[in-house]
Order: C-alpha cells, then structure tokens, then sequence
C-alpha cells in the first residue's frame, strides 16, 4: 500500500534535474520563435533548434508544467564556426 502511494508520487520527479531551482509560470521564458538560431557554413545558412524542454528531454515523465529552456547556450556554443571547426565537424553536418 505505501510503496504504490510512493512509486505514484515518485513518477511525478525528474531523477535527472532534482537539484534545479523550481521556476514560476512567471520565469518562463520559452518561446517558440527563439528556439531557432541560425550560422553560416560555407556562405550557406543553416538553421538549428536551441535548447530543449524538459518533456523534450525527459518524454517519458508525465507533467503538464511549461518547461523553462535548457541548454540553449550549449547548442550556440557548439554551432559556432570556430568550435565546429576546433571539433572537425564536417560542413555536411547540420
């Protein structure tokens, strides 16, 4: 009996972000139109999604809480042409 009521409830936490600070609807800053960055490879302009959300990362977690997004910079970072080229990441590559 206990262990189902605690299983229940366990289903609700994400095991992989347990420490990160708890975001209001107000800190939200998700926005479709932001998710899209853009970098020039070989004179052509590429485009590639920024971040993800939490139900992106964790899809299996069932939660209807808007997700702030993370790992935007990350993304940024890696799709600069000076860290794809230091990475050897081919032109082809998106």
């Amino acid at each position: 009996m206990y262990f189902a009521e605690m299983e229940a409830e366990m289903t609700k936490l994400n095991f992989y972000d347990l420490y990160r600070p708890v975001y209001s609807s107000n800190d939200l800053k998700l926005k479709e139109e932001s998710r899209i960055g853009e970098v020039e490879i070989n004179g052509e302009k590429k485009q590639y999604v920024r971040g993800f959300t939490h139900s992106e990362y964790t899809p299996w977690l069932k939660t209807n809480v808007e997700s702030p997004l993370l790992g935007d910079y990350v993304a940024d970072y890696v799709n600069r042409v000076d860290v794809r080229t230091a990475m050897n990441i081919p032109d082809t590559v998106g």
